[in-house]
């Protein structure tokens, strides 16, 4: 029923939508021997819920693919993708295709530009035509400084450690291809270098784009486009802001959580680094991850936001339960804080779940000044 009804509002327009839904009163009147004509008042009401009904079918049981397409069929489509944020909708359902999430994370954070800046100058400096996977390795194999190489494998393997990419005999290959990646990118950003959480970062980026050169350009334009150049460089001077205004959300959207967590003198920095530094690598399974990545690149930092405040308001009856010590001993142990839910819930009302409140660049502003 519900691929009929897209295919309808597809190929008919407003009027003719009107008819198809006069149409379906009258054949379920002949099934019932009651045959009548709907009321005015009938056909208006479908008729005007018929943009709504058009994005829910669209965004919430297809991919971002078709959704772009029906958004091209004609000038009322063109305008209701526009006005109702199709393409949005269809991202934050978690229908983003997996052949399509290259092409969504690519674009959102700009990282053909990045590439293209890099392989001209890497091309220059060898005095050869380079392109993206030959600059790459180019940079991997460059030399950094001392004890930097140590430093980065020791974290290598302390990284999702139990998933089937970094465990068993296909782990190693993956754990060394995480390793160019992070070699690459301390080469790219000497001012940046490496830090701890950029490893989980990276290895999500690799579970789910496989390709280590497109991991390490999409890392490397998180650290040019995204803010995240504050977020890892040495003396972190971007967290603390981060971590302030998170802070003061969870005031606002979880009052009697914050005044229990204040009570016991438990400071939400733990929580907010963590969610921060890895991206949520440190808090959500890394194939539900992916999704959480997508709304990163489609809204920017609010998402961090979002769904820094779902996942506590996930945790907030049993933290409410605990003590100070309870709460740091779950805090530091406890390395997946988000539980998906009941078996049978869909990807979709889990991402509803954790994007439930809102967050405005108006109040993330006012938290800054403040």
């Amino acid at each position: 029923v519900t691929g009929r009804a897209t295919w309808v509002r597809l190929r008919c327009p407003r009027s003719g939508w009107q008819q198809m839904s006069g149409a379906a009163a009258s054949l379920n009147g002949v099934a019932t021997g009651e045959v009548q004509r709907p009321s005015d008042s009938l056909v208006g009401a479908l008729a005007d819920g018929a943009p709504l009904l058009l994005r829910s079918c669209l965004c919430s049981y297809t991919t971002l693919a078709d959704v772009c397409s029906c958004g091209q069929t004609c000038k009322e489509h063109h305008r209701l993708a526009h006005e109702q944020k199709w393409i949005k909708h269809c991202v934050l359902s978690g229908n983003v295709a997996g052949q399509e999430r290259r092409g969504l994370w690519w674009r959102c954070a700009g990282v053909q530009e990045v590439a293209d800046h890099w392989c001209a100058r890497l091309s220059t400096e060898e005095s050869n035509a380079l392109d993206v996977d030959q600059s790459f390795e180019v940079l991997s194999a460059r030399a950094l400084p001392d004890g930097k190489v140590a430093e980065i494998e020791r974290d290598v393997h302390r990284t999702f450690p139990t998933h089937p990419r970094f465990s068993g005999t296909e782990g190693g290959v993956h754990r060394d291809k995480l390793l160019k990646v992070l070699r690459a990118m301390s080469a790219a950003e000497p001012d940046v270098g490496y830090c701890q959480g950029m490893n989980f970062v990276a290895a999500a980026l690799l579970i789910h784009l496989a390709r280590a050169s497109d991991a390490f350009w999409m890392l490397l334009a998180m650290i040019q486009s995204c803010h995240f150049r504050h977020i890892f460089a040495p003396g972190v001077p971007l967290l603390p802001l981060r971590v302030f205004q998170f802070s003061g959300l969870v005031r606002q959207r979880l009052p009697r959580l914050w005044r229990h967590l204040k009570d016991e003198s438990f400071s939400l920095d733990i929580f907010a680094h963590q969610c921060v530094l890895t991206l949520f690598a440190y808090s959500i399974e890394p194939d539900f991850l992916v999704y959480v990545y997508d709304a990163f690149f489609f809204l920017g930092w609010k998402a961090v936001f979002r769904i820094g405040l779902g996942l506590l308001a996930s945790l907030e009856s049993k933290l409410l339960g605990m003590s100070i010590e309870e709460i740091s001993r779950f805090m530091h142990q406890c390395k997946r804080h988000y539980s998906p839910g009941e078996a049978g819930a869909s990807i979709q009302d889990r991402l509803r779940d954790l994007l439930k409140f809102k967050v405005s660049s108006a109040t993330l502003d006012e938290l800054q000044r403040s």
